[in-house]
């Protein structure tokens, strides 16, 4: 994806509105998961396991859209 393209950019972050409520749900139950789970990896395993792994690597850009 081609950040410098402002339609790019839009339609991205049409998708993020869109789908915050999910983004949302899916950030509580791993920070549930996280706070009670670091035995099993805590966060960084969930997040492998559901998010792709460009998420996980550079979370805050993404974090900043989803959860504002």
């Amino acid at each position: 994806m081609n950040y410098d393209s402002p339609s790019d950019l839009q339609s991205f972050e049409n998708f993020i509105r869109r789908f915050r409520p999910v983004f949302a749900k899916a950030h509580g139950a791993a920070r549930r998961l996280e706070s009670g789970a670091n035995a099993s990896g805590g966060l960084e395993s969930w997040c492998f396991t559901f998010l792709p792994d460009y998420f996980c690597r550079t979370p805050s850009l993404m974090h900043r859209w989803m959860f504002r």
